[in-house]
């Protein structure tokens, strides 16, 4: 296993690790989106923005599954803030339905069963593959630019990150 490989393990296996007491976040923000709905939106539009962050991270980090699941419940919070429905309190448990589902399938989110980890992450070693020239070429080009990642999550910054050094 390589470096990257190693710190990339090490990366997907905090998320995961960290994943039960996201979805008890998500959790408590639907307790008091159900509550605020007819008063504010505050709670929505926090459970809207977890929602959001939660199904990018799972994407990144090679859980297509949950991370598509997780958007769906995005969706359905995003319209409901933004244009109302009839009965926002069926959607509210349709949402937390979804949810409580994805929570109890948090064992299976664990970094052997990461995508990531199941393909080569060395992007070093992919470009290699066509051309050294082209990786030189690169290496030449990276060393003289800088790079800024923003993301809203810890772990795609910290994925990025060793991605972005390792080449």
């Amino acid at each position: 296993m390589t470096a990257l490989n190693s710190r990339s393990e090490a990366i997907i296996a905090r998320y995961c690790a960290h994943l039960p007491k996201e979805f008890e976040t998500l959790i408590t923000l639907l307790e008091g989106a159900n509550v605020e709905l007819q008063r504010s939106s505050g709670a929505v539009h926090q459970l809207n923005q977890e929602l959001h962050r939660m199904s990018g991270a799972a994407l990144c980090m090679g859980f297509p599954f949950l991370g598509s699941e997780l958007e769906k419940a995005f969706r359905l919070v995003q319209d409901l803030r933004l244009n109302g429905v009839s009965d926002p309190e069926r959607v509210l448990k349709s949402i937390a339905s979804k949810i409580y589902a994805l929570a109890r399938l948090k064992e299976q989110v664990t970094p052997d069963n990461s995508l990531l980890m199941r393909k080569v992450i060395n992007p070093v070693t992919a470009m290699q593959a066509p051309s050294r020239r082209r990786l030189e070429y690169l290496q030449e080009i990276l060393a003289e630019e800088r790079i800024i990642f923003a993301d809203d999550d810890v772990s795609i910054r910290m994925l990025m990150r060793e991605i972005l050094v390792s080449l």
